[in-house]
């Protein structure tokens, strides 16, 4: 890890936790009765001050040892992304409502989360349902529920419930770890999965899960979402790692898949990341097809150089989605 940002917000919220001030307040006690200890006028009948210097140190231990024990007991407070860890896969928190502030050119928005830890509305049993998981293109970062490329794939498929497994700042080697874990629980018809161009570099989900509950607390997603830059510029990935990763999951999921005779889409939003390869992914364990999406027009993003698509270009990519789904679904 080259970098670590500490979220301001969450530290905040940390700080004014109830456990954080118990330990401010017990903080407090323990120097005041170290400080009275320390300063007591020796007398006759006084113990030494070794003896009293024996007393007030594991006093003073304690601080520190009960911060960490309450900081493990305790649950981490919801990360700006309100990444879920406690289920073992990685999910947006159950219920949850994100109220996401302007980024630049980027209109505010709201995302309503299901009880699955999907964005979008609840799963609807009597019809079969199509996966998508992926980063922020998938997630519908900048747009309203509505207009996320998993409802605009409904729509054009409405006998499937499209699923939004998209987790902002995600990237591909834990995407295909989440597909994974979500195959059982959804019983999904298809998958898709979607890369962007810094999917092949960006921390994943499942790395910020992995972290103890802690350092969750006072990292937050900041130690992911800023790796990128120097990953993926001053200090890229060496090929030969970046494909044993990808390998190592997709060879798992394509195993999977072929169990359950679930075919899969490999939509590309703009270009591949760096180093990867597409035929990395030409397994015969899983019917599978590759698209690389054609939705590039400034007129499909919020700012065609540094933004998310904008709801003209989240639909022309489920349209795209859709068109390599149906041959896939009707066999």
């Amino acid at each position: 890890l080259r970098s670590i940002e500490v979220d301001g917000g969450v530290v905040l919220r940390s700080v004014l936790a109830p456990t954080a001030l118990l330990q401010f307040a017990a903080g407090w006690l323990l120097l005041f009765v170290s400080a009275f200890l320390l300063g007591a006028r020796p007398s006759a009948s006084a113990r030494p001050r070794w003896l009293r210097l024996s007393v007030v140190l594991p006093l003073l231990m304690l601080l520190p040892l009960g911060a960490f024990g309450l900081n493990l007991m305790s649950a981490p407070p919801p990360t700006p992304r309100a990444l879920d860890c406690s289920a073992g896969l990685p999910r947006m928190q159950a219920h949850a409502t994100i109220e996401a502030s302007p980024q630049g050119a980027e209109p505010a928005y709201t995302a309503h989360i299901n009880a699955l830890g999907l964005r979008g509305p609840e799963r609807d049993p009597a019809r079969p349902a199509i996966l998508v998981v992926g980063d922020s293109f998938v997630h519908g970062s900048a747009v309203e529920d509505d207009q996320t490329i998993p409802a605009h794939l409904e729509r054009a498929l409405p006998q499937y419930q499209a699923l939004n497994a998209g987790i902002e700042g995600d990237n591909l080697v834990g995407a295909l770890s989440r597909a994974r874990a979500w195959l059982d629980p959804v019983q999904p018809a298809a998958l898709v999965i979607g890369i962007y161009t810094n999917d092949g570099t960006h921390g994943a989900s499942t790395a910020l899960c992995a972290l103890p509950p802690c350092c969750r607390r006072e990292v937050s997603w900041h130690l992911i979402d800023r790796l990128e830059s120097a990953a993926q510029h001053d200090n890229p990935p060496d090929p030969a790692w970046l494909r044993g990763e990808v390998t190592r999951e997709w060879g798992a999921l394509a195993e999977a898949l072929r169990a359950r005779d679930i075919p899969v889409v490999f939509y590309v939003f703009r270009r591949l990341p760096r180093d990867l390869d597409l035929g990395w992914f030409a397994a015969p364990e899983a019917r599978s097809a590759t698209v690389m999406g054609g939705c590039v027009d400034d007129a499909h993003y919020f700012d065609p150089q540094s933004s998310h698509p904008n709801p003209a270009g989240t639909a022309c990519m489920a349209g795209e989605i859709a068109a390599a789904l149906r041959p896939l679904l009707a066999r």
